[in-house]
């Protein structure tokens, strides 16, 4: 008799529990979501208001500017070289080379920076992003947290 209330009540109180963790999941979800959403738009907005230029020169070495058939010249040699020999792993390292140093130097050339905005847009923009990012973490670390401490 005493022993069927004990499992009555510890099937009780796992459904309690089971109910608990129904809830907590979908408070979880709805974080995730939010979180989501709060940084795609903050995102969105840094996005919008960040201007690229390019101010292309090749990069200085010891102060002296390259000219550019210097730095497409080892791309051209390893080119060849691996026409002549496939397997030459010269011609792999200048071919590889060439094109490392020019996709930097394309790289280094763009310059970035934002449009003029008001402090209440920045405010708006930046917040949205972090609040986004702190509800999407919450979702996941607070989720392990909980079932860590049980």
């Amino acid at each position: 008799m005493r022993n069927s209330e004990n499992s009555k009540r510890n099937l009780l109180r796992q459904l309690r529990d089971d109910q608990e963790d129904l809830r907590n999941a979908g408070k979880s979800f709805i974080y995730f979501l939010v979180g989501m959403g709060l940084m795609a738009g903050g995102l969105f907005l840094i996005f919008q208001n960040t201007i690229i230029s390019t101010n292309f020169t090749l990069m200085n070495i010891l102060g002296y500017t390259p000219p550019t058939g210097i730095i497409i010249l080892p791309l051209l040699l390893g080119i060849g070289v691996l026409f002549f020999n496939e397997k030459s792993k010269i011609g792999w390292f200048l071919a590889i080379f060439g094109i490392v140093s020019i996709l930097l130097e394309l790289l280094m050339g763009l310059r970035m920076h934002f449009k003029p905005i008001t402090l209440y847009y920045g405010i708006l923009m930046f917040g949205m992003t972090f609040a986004g990012a702190g509800l999407f973490l919450k979702a996941f670390i607070g989720a392990k947290r909980k079932r860590s401490e049980d």
